[in-house]
């Protein structure tokens, strides 16, 4: 029972939650039989912990909801499950749509239309709409309410009224125009931006043709179109970098015209622009993608349940380190240290700040961190390893150094599960080691070979010691 369907999708509810759902029940609305009421109200028991909740058993539910003379049937509990799951989904539903005001007044409008309400419908029409003010300010969803309120506005007087009214078709083809286009460009710019080979592109004769026809049209002037217009732009042609520009100022300039989610997934695109740019080989790129992490993360667009996650975190700190940026990093330690979700806390924050150490070369508090019994991921306890090696190589304590490395090679050999990751690193110690015991003499052919290395670890760092 407690690994079904129904208890996981009664674990996502929230206290409010629970109490309206087990009000909804009880209510004659629902049709609940009194064994669904007694069932939800047994699995909604807010007095237990969740943990308890986890552990009854259908034996245990079953005389509670049929009463104690019943005989157990397990065919007629899961049908009472059933039942019950399907009322949460309707819960649910009528939730999130009492949540929007837009859909519930537009079909009370419908409503009121269909039973003859003239005064009723007035009163309605005449409220303020709900959209801001300023049109440079909407939304996609709002031009999308916006297309269905004058769509049915146009209806009614054309159907009941018998008026004709050109100015509503014209704001509803208007705002269906631009959330459509809207709604094309973002998911068009995301798939761009997550599929890396242009050859695989759908083509879109729609957005090309829009893309050519937009600085005449009559919504040309709409932050939320030439946000995204320039983004489509950026993708297609990424050796112009203005449309880049225009994609990235527009988003901080505009934040408005976009729903949290919409924000989070654009700045996304405009940091794997970034990525994209920097891996062709164009370096210049990472003080823009470090410019807009330091956005999401101050607006928490970057966020998950509220947490900084470690491979976030993680990857902010190689960006700032390769871009030297060592004062960033050290204000971005401060400042997000306590964000990192608490699993991956301690060991990202002493990767992070060890690496940092090791970058201003203050190579003992780097050792400290390091040598914590921190680092339960592989991969990641490899790179502190590593860090340590370099560590122990620059204070010149090559004993320590030779010991660390046998360890690290012992280490990577009970990891088999690693792959290629663990041929890096073992590359690695095989050079570091042959690099602290060579002759002047062997240089050059080390130098030659390590270079001739595809698969190795700190390769640079490696060459720049021979």
């Amino acid at each position: 029972m407690q690994k079904g369907v129904l208890h996981d999708l009664l674990k996502t509810l929230t206290t409010r939650e629970k109490k309206a759902f087990a009000a909804f029940v009880r209510s004659p609305i629902s049709g609940a039989s009194p064994e669904i009421a007694r069932l939800a109200e047994r699995l909604l028991d807010t007095g237990r912990p969740v943990a308890t909740l986890d552990r009854q058993n259908k034996a245990a539910v079953f005389p509670g909801v049929f009463g104690q003379a019943a005989p157990y049937d397990d065919a007629r509990l899961r049908k009472t499950m059933e039942r019950l799951l399907r009322l949460l989904e309707q819960f649910l539903v009528a939730e999130q749509q009492a949540t929007e005001t837009f859909d519930f007044r537009l079909r009370l409008a419908e409503l009121l239309a269909e039973r003859g309400q003239a005064k009723l419908l007035r009163r309605l029409l005449d409220a303020p709409l709900p959209w801001p003010p300023d049109e440079a300010d909407w939304t996609t969803a709002d031009f999308g309410q916006a297309a269905r309120w004058y769509q049915f506005l146009y209806d009614h007087r054309s159907n009941i009224e018998r008026e004709h009214d050109p100015e509503l078709h014209r704001r509803s083809m208007y705002c269906q125009t631009v959330a459509l286009l809207a709604q094309r460009l973002r998911a068009a710019c995301i798939f761009r931006s997550n599929q890396k080979d242009r050859a695989a592109w759908p083509p879109d004769p729609l957005l090309d043709w829009a893309a050519a026809a937009f600085p005449q049209a009559d919504y040309a002037n709409l932050p939320l179109l030439q946000i995204l217009f320039a983004g489509f732009q950026a993708l297609a042609s990424p050796e112009a970098p203005q449309y880049f520009f225009q994609f990235r100022d527009g988003l901080l300039a505009a934040p408005a015209c976009f729903s949290r989610d919409e924000q989070r997934d654009l700045l996304l695109v405009a940091i794997n622009f970034c990525s994209q740019r920097y891996n062709a080989g164009d370096t210049t790129w990472l003080d823009a993608q470090l410019e807009l992490y330091g956005y999401g993360l101050r607006e928490e667009l970057l966020f998950e349940n509220g947490w900084v996650t470690g491979y976030t975190f993680l990857n902010i700190g190689t960006l700032a380190l390769i871009g030297r940026r060592y004062a960033w990093l050290g204000e971005f330690l401060s400042n997000f240290r306590d964000k990192v979700e608490p699993r991956y806390r301690e060991s990202a924050v002493a990767f992070n700040q060890a690496r940092l150490d090791y970058a201003l070369r203050q190579y003992r508090p780097a050792l400290a961190l390091l040598q914590q019994d921190l680092f339960d991921d592989v991969l990641l306890s490899l790179s502190a390893k590593t860090v340590q090696a370099k560590c122990f190589q620059e204070l010149g304590e090559y004993d320590l150094l030779e010991a660390h490395l046998e360890a690290m090679r012992k280490y990577i050999r009970r990891h088999k599960e690693i792959g290629q990751y663990g041929e890096r690193y073992l590359n690695f110690t095989a050079a570091l080691r042959r690099i602290i015991r060579i002759r002047p003499a062997q240089r050059a052919e080390l130098r030659r070979e390590i270079m001739a290395m595809s698969v190795l670890a700190e390769k640079e760092w490696l060459l720049a010691l021979v």
